[in-house]
């Protein structure tokens, strides 16, 4: 093979590869460009600082904990999936596919609640009590984005598996596009949490154009991908039906937080 074809070829495989693992940071940059600008012109320059740091450092580094995990235990399946491809075995690895993505509900979904649940208390124990004020809403509303962020990171590992990984490329590219659109005028109504909500809406586009692409491309199980996530919601729901209600007793006697009092309410919850 020709040496330029031999770099074409990798550049078609490692491109989109690349470019998939810095999302985040796109999206990030995003907010780095728009959100204290659009902050000043709401009046709320004093505090649009903080409140960025609490979006992409802060609380992006508690959200990304359970996303991590996820994607560490879905892409230990990848292997499989692309060997059952390119062995056209197409049962084993539609079972793969669908495995992956019950991980990922089962991890992250409850992670996700839980983290928004007891948002004030995580950031509380973790970082300056003082912020909670604004940082916990904004973490509150952070958490259930981690559940799009691993849904579209492992749907776009799994189309590089079985030879799609140029399609990453469109998904990608689409939901920034969203996030760039909705960035300004959801940070003008809802401030902070607006542009969390932007990044959701963009990350949740670009995903579900993978997982879409992916089924069409494979006609992975539905079936017990379903069954296994309406389970998990089911169990999610009675856990955040007990957190809320634990919750509201043990913060009765606390009017002002302290570390030591978040800290006790996070352990006991």
């Amino acid at each position: 093979m020709p040496r330029r074809d031999m770099y074409q070829e990798l550049l078609s495989y490692a491109g989109p590869f690349i470019l998939v693992g810095v999302a985040t940071p796109l999206y990030q940059l995003i907010d780095q460009i728009t959100f204290n600008r659009t902050m000043r012109n709401i009046g709320l320059s004093d505090i649009s600082e903080s409140m960025l740091s609490v979006i992409i450092v802060y609380g992006h580094k508690l959200v990304i904990i359970p996303v991590t995990l996820a994607i560490g235990l879905a892409m230990a399946l990848l292997p499989s999936i692309t060997h059952a491809f390119t062995q056209n075995n197409h049962q084993e690895y539609q079972n793969y596919i669908s495995k992956a993505f019950q991980i990922v509900m089962l991890l992250i979904l409850p992670a996700s609640v839980g983290l928004s649940l007891l948002s004030d208390q995580a950031y509380g124990t973790l970082y300056e009590p003082e912020e909670v004020v604004y940082a916990g809403s904004i973490l509150a509303v952070y958490a259930p984005v981690s559940l799009f962020f691993a849904l579209f990171t492992v749907s776009a590992s799994m189309l590089q598996g079985v030879n799609k990984q140029n399609f990453t490329l469109i998904s990608l590219g689409i939901g920034l596009l969203v996030k760039i659109i909705l960035n300004v005028p959801l940070i003008t109504v809802l401030q902070a949490e607006g542009a969390v909500i932007a990044t959701g809406i963009g990350v949740l586009t670009a995903a579900t154009l993978n997982i879409v692409k992916l089924y069409k491309e494979t006609k992975f199980e539905l079936k017990p991908l379903f069954k296994k996530s309406l389970l998990i919601i089911i169990l999610t729901t009675i856990m955040a039906i007990i957190v809320v209600m634990t919750n509201w007793l043990l913060g009765l006697p606390f009017s002002d937080g302290t570390r030591l009092q978040y800290s006790i309410q996070l352990f006991v919850l």
